[in-house]
């Protein structure tokens, strides 16, 4: 079956007002793991809650790139109205840890807004593999700081190379400017706002 028959939302105004308010939600407490279990189908391996917060943040008034999701760039295209644009143009782009395994080159393309207009950066969303996976070999340990956190939080994602992070890390010193991050697993997903500051838990 091809991806742009699939199903979208059963119920596409509360689905993704439930989905929103999950994302909102992520967004305001950095590294907190957020669930809306909403039923849909997805294309290939995309886990659901990436698909879902695609669903939810994509219209015909917005972007988006798609790097190493087979399917998925019709599925939106037909679901959502919006169009397909370079990694460097798109507001959103969707990917999976694979391809930021295979090479971290594109993500210095992302736009990360400007002084005068921050909101403009895009915003990045990555399929990995857990994002609880504390002692993982292939986990990373991370302390999260900043607006939405009491003091630190903990947070164990899995999937990711420290390299990526080490990017993510040495975009800190431009905010307001930067990119904001979601990882989705499962049907859960957790956000790493730009105004996040991240060191190494380990």
């Amino acid at each position: 079956m091809q991806a742009t028959l699939l199903a979208g939302f059963r119920d596409a105004t509360l689905d993704s007002q439930a989905c929103f308010r999950s994302a909102l939600r992520a967004m305001s407490e950095p590294g907190l793991v957020c669930e809306a279990k909403v039923p849909l189908e997805w294309p290939g391996r995309c886990p659901s809650a990436l698909t879902a917060l695609a669903l939810t943040l994509l219209d015909a008034e917005t972007t988006f790139s798609v790097l190493g999701l087979d399917d998925l760039e019709g599925y939106l295209r037909f679901h959502t109205g919006a169009q397909a644009a370079p990694p460097a143009e798109a507001d959103y782009v969707f990917t999976h840890e694979d391809t930021i395994n295979e090479s971290l080159g594109w993500l210095q393309t992302l736009r990360v807004g400007s002084a005068e207009w921050p909101e403009t950066s895009s915003t990045l969303i990555v399929g990995v593999g857990s994002l609880h996976a504390p002692g993982h070999a292939k986990a990373c340990t991370l302390s999260l700081s900043g607006p939405g956190i009491e003091t630190t939080r903990m947070f164990h994602p899995e999937g990711l190379p420290r390299s990526f992070w080490e990017w993510r890390m040495a975009r800190e010193p431009d905010y307001p400017l930067g990119i904001d991050l979601f990882l989705c697993s499962g049907s859960a997903w957790a956000a790493i706002p730009r105004s996040t500051h991240i060191t190494w838990g380990d």
